[in-house]
């Protein structure tokens, strides 16, 4: 498909077709030789089966006859004139029919090259015109897949998956990813990443300021960025490979390309190819980026609008849902903020079954607020009592983590925008955050690591909220209090490793507590 590819294939070609003529062309040497020889060299020579008689040359007959050496010249003129309209039309006729076939299937819409007639150019031209044409084809082949790829589905994760692999072959992209623009917060994020490398630094749910190198260059002036060499561009000696730019460079992407995606006229996200060679985006990648970013931007406006409408209609909800359960709805901020603190801690855990990405983190932040979703269907009488449930109210209460999860599984059946993990971490937090490590909890009685981490972590921020927080059914405990408690929960109701790992940040815990603590004491008793 590259123009050096098609230069090579042709002259391939050629050289076979020279050599396979030139062995035709040996082999008749011989024949032609012979022929030559009897018939016009030689004056006479013997007739077989009669001894005595010879047959005259043919050149010694044309010499004793000028009139039928004249007719004989004539016809062999003729023919050579003949023969030669005879080859320059077929060598007309076939290549014309190519480029024609060809122009009739791209016409509609048909971008197969085997559709394409089989012909054997006579000449070099011929040849070269033909492998363009194929090339065309090829070319125009492949950016309709390009389209069907990025034009079709929800799961941005799966598009960006198909297109690096139908791009692979084409193209020199050892990276694809989508970043989006939040200019409330002035962040960029990247929302997925595709590689063919392991050694990912710069992966899905990274965020960075708006005002980067290169990505405010593309934010505010709204156009594209290619370089041949990223490490040129991160400043040597100015950045220390903790920004965007410069974790590319240390995963080895040495040369990319980055597309604004535009929305309403307003860049809110950005498409990016990486190679881990030098200047390996040339006039024809670009082409097929801009290509790629413009039927992307359709689906990203789908898909973003969609996850922001799903994001703010479940945290609106659980929000409600809390106010049922509290005196305000300040609760959900607070373990919200638990949440991000303890699982923004595990990205940097020695513990690989700890350790967690920064996706994982921003999932597990956004699914906090609806852990207990499934209130929804708890009745009043039940959900605000003041004072000890009955045994048969606690097996009530305790089937609003059931009723979330299947909440969550009827919206999946129904929307399939997200990727599976979204469903699942969200599933996972609304079905399993009152399970116990020691296997006591509910509703599936799961144990220690059986218990998915996303539910353990929002456990651990849940029960400290609760435990330092005015209930209906209980008054809030002191700070110290509740930090004793958590500790003596460790090993029983709540996982040891995050317990520790969030007392170990005191400091972090009581400002988040401060936070709201004008709103705790304001409380009526």
């Amino acid at each position: 498909m590259h123009q050096g590819m098609t230069g090579n294939r042709t002259d391939r070609t050629i050289g076979y077709q020279f050599l396979f003529r030139t062995l035709l062309a040996t082999a008749c040497l011989p024949v032609v030789y012979l022929a030559v020889y009897f018939f016009l060299l030689v004056p006479s020579f013997p007739v077989p089966g009669h001894p005595d008689a010879r047959q005259e040359g043919l050149l010694s007959m044309l010499f004793h006859n000028q009139a039928l050496t004249a007719i004989l010249t004539s016809l062999l003129l003729l023919g050579i004139l003949f023969l030669s309209l005879v080859l320059q039309h077929r060598m007309h006729t076939s290549v014309t029919g190519f480029v024609t076939k060809a122009m009739d299937l791209m016409a509609h819409h048909e971008y197969d090259p085997e559709s394409l007639p089989g012909i054997t150019p006579w000449v070099r031209e011929s040849a070269a015109l033909t492998e363009l044409v194929r090339n065309v084809v090829s070319e125009q082949q492949f950016m309709e897949q390009i389209k069907q790829v990025a034009g079709r589905g929800y799961v941005i994760e799966d598009v960006l998956e198909n297109l690096f692999r139908h791009m692979q072959p084409h193209m020199p992209v050892d990276r694809i990813d989508i970043a989006y623009v939040n200019r409330v917060r002035g962040t960029i994020t990247i929302e997925h990443a595709v590689t063919g490398y392991s050694s990912i630094l710069l992966a899905a749910g990274h965020t960075c300021r708006m005002d980067e190198p290169r990505y405010a260059e593309c934010l505010f002036a709204g156009r594209m960025f290619v370089s041949g060499n990223l490490s040129e561009e991160t400043g040597a000696g100015q950045h220390e490979g903790t920004d965007a730019l410069g974790l590319l460079v240390r995963e080895g992407i040495l040369s990319g390309m980055m597309f604004p995606l535009f929305l309403s006229g307003s860049v809110f996200a950005f498409l990016f190819f990486g190679s881990r060679a030098e200047d390996r985006f040339g006039d024809w990648e670009q082409m097929i980026g801009r290509n790629t970013a413009s039927e992307l931007s359709f689906l990203l406006d789908k898909t973003l609008l969609t996850k922001t409408m799903f994001s703010t209609i479940t945290t609106s909800f659980s929000e409600l849902v809390d106010r049922k359960d509290n005196e305000t709805g300040d609760h959900i901020n607070r373990m919200v903020a638990y949440t991000a603190l303890l699982a923004g801690l595990l990205t940097t855990h020695p513990n690989g079954e700890y350790r967690i990405n920064n996706r994982f983190v921003r999932d597990v932040t956004n699914h906090a607020a609806i852990h207990d979703i499934g209130k929804v269907a708890i009745p009043d009488a039940i959900l605000k009592k003041n004072g000890k449930l009955t045994p048969a109210e606690w097996e009530i209460m305790k089937t609003h983590s059931s009723v979330g999860s299947d909440i969550l599984l009827d919206m999946k059946q129904d929307l399939t925008i997200f990727r599976q993990d979204f469903y699942e971490v969200a599933t996972n937090i609304a079905r399993h955050h009152h399970e116990h490590w020691d296997g006591t909890g509910y509703p599936d009685g799961l144990k220690a690591d059986t218990i998915p981490l996303e539910a353990r972590i929002v456990a651990v921020a849940d029960v400290f909220d609760a435990l330092s927080t005015k209930r209906v059914y209980k008054d809030a405990w002191s700070f110290e209090d509740s930090i004793r408690e958590l500790r003596a929960s460790a090993g029983t109701h709540l996982d040891p490793v995050l317990v520790a790992l969030f007392l170990d940040h005191e400091d972090e815990v009581r400002a988040i507590h401060r936070k709201n603590g004008i709103a705790i004491s304001a409380m009526p008793a």
